[in-house]
């Protein structure tokens, strides 16, 4: 069975809640091995603009992975737009988490581009 990396924003009161739903229903949909960002404890903060050290072990949780799972309201966030555009560069399976289940996401080189330049424009905070 695919490994899989689960992405939503982190800086919302519901987070936890959020992630542990969507494992729950990933979990109910056969997955087995799910990586859970919202589990791990470690410092977001980012030092001099660079991504802290607890966003570069996300990436590399993220590239051993085959499946990246989106959750509502990804777009609005610095940190799940990063690792939506590595997992088109490392060719990972994109789903979308709805309420009527997973849909598959068509994201890649060509169109990835537009999502990260709208979000980088529109936003000024560090992740």
């Amino acid at each position: 069975m695919s490994k899989v990396f689960v992405s939503g924003p982190m800086t919302r009161e519901d987070s936890s809640q959020i992630f542990d739903e969507a494992v729950q229903t990933l979990k109910g949909l056969g997955y087995e091995e799910i990586f859970d960002p919202s589990k791990i404890d470690y410092d977001h903060k980012s030092y001099q603009g660079k991504p802290s050290s607890g966003f570069r072990q996300q990436i590399a949780e993220l590239s051993t992975s085959d499946v990246l799972v989106l959750l509502d309201g990804w777009q609005n966030s610095r940190g799940c737009v990063i690792e939506l555009v590595n997992a088109v560069v490392f060719g990972l399976e994109i789903f979308e988490l709805k309420s009527s289940g997973l849909i598959a996401a068509d994201y890649n080189s060509s169109n990835i581009n537009s999502a990260a330049a709208d979000l980088f424009t529109n936003q000024q905070r560090n992740f």
